[in-house]
């Protein structure tokens, strides 16, 4: 009797928490959370990261000039924690800081790599070309990572479905035996 309810009630918060998540005052927090999964959050970094670099380094290679490079970047960013990362570091960039030391108090959005390949690509006068280099490792990490998930995530969905399969098995037996049980002692 109360399955029904706890269904109803399951897909009514799931309905209700993803209409949340999208919404302007839980979509930061959401997005914090997500990035700070310890799985998840990583593959999270690395799409946006690639996304960045790839944004950022295409801008640059165009001629458009670093701090409206980094207005475009920012507005085009999905998560709002790297939306907000690059907006502090378009300010210290304004106050005439230099993109890698504006990126150093930012080390949980920005990895020491990145700021490191920036800082030698501003250096060398390449930064578009160390910013596209950045983009393609990004992206070849996430496609390792999300292959090394579905490898650990396939053991597991094998255990569920036979774990629901014997459910359904005995769900089904149960009752045919009680019932020739039943007619036996008639």
């Amino acid at each position: 009797v109360y399955g029904g309810y706890v269904s109803i009630g399951v897909v009514v918060f799931l309905f209700l928490l993803s209409i949340a998540v999208r919404t302007g005052p839980i979509k930061p927090l959401w997005h914090s959370f997500l990035f700070h999964l310890p799985v998840v959050g990583r593959i999270i970094r690395s799409i946006n990261l690639a996304e960045f670099n790839r944004n950022f380094g295409t801008l640059l290679n165009s001629g458009v000039p670093i701090v409206d490079s980094l207005g475009i970047v920012s507005e085009s960013m999905s998560n709002y924690v790297y939306r907000s990362a690059l907006i502090k570091t378009i300010a210290e960039i304004e106050k005439g800081k230099s993109i890698n030391v504006a990126m150093k108090n930012l080390k949980k959005v920005f990895p020491t790599l990145t700021i490191q390949m920036i800082n030698v690509g501003e250096r060398s006068g390449k930064l578009d070309s160390v910013l596209i280099f950045l983009a393609e490792f990004y992206e070849e990490e996430v496609d390792r990572a999300t292959k090394a998930l579905s490898t650990t995530l396939e053991p597991l969905l094998l255990i569920v479905i036979g774990l629901v399969v014997g459910f359904v098995m005995i769900a089904i037996i149960t009752p045919i035996y009680e019932l020739t049980g039943t007619i036996g002692s008639i």
